[in-house]
């Protein structure tokens, strides 16, 4: 993936091109965890900010995964932990919601707010349990 990406940037693709959803490589390497990529599409100015058309972010597509190095460079790029989807989801109730231990731990670390609720009045703790998810439960303050 890296080299094709940097080839088409090198010709001067739009590193912020996006498909009718609304997702852009950035958000694609994001999802798949490919580090290098993620990298050099953030090198090239990709916006660390942009939403799909759900409102779902590089960092939220990340947790998804629990790629932790994804997520540092997407921090390191000053991505908001705190932006809601548009349920209201942030990337930490994402994490939770897929039992993705490492990225809860991961974004509690860098300050993630663990009261935060959706529009359905939904918090991670709420989503870790409705999985089943018993060591993302463990793992959130006050438990």
């Amino acid at each position: 993936h890296i080299c094709t990406v940097q080839a088409l940037l090198h010709e001067g693709a739009d590193v912020d091109a996006a498909n009718k959803d609304e997702e852009t490589a950035l958000m694609y390497a994001s999802v798949g965890g490919h580090a290098s990529t993620v990298h050099a599409l953030l090198d090239k100015g990709a916006a660390v900010h942009a939403a799909d058309k759900d409102g779902s972010t590089a960092l939220m597509l990340a947790a998804e995964g629990g790629h932790k190095a994804v997520m540092q460079a997407l921090f390191d790029r000053g991505a908001d932990m705190q932006a809601a989807n548009k349920d209201g989801s942030t990337a930490l109730m994402v994490a939770a919601m897929c039992g993705q231990v490492t990225a809860v731990q991961t974004l509690l670390a860098k300050g993630a707010n663990v009261q935060a609720a959706n529009k359905a009045g939904k918090t991670a703790r709420d989503f870790a349990m409705a999985g089943g998810h018993i060591d993302v439960l463990l793992g959130l303050p006050g438990q």
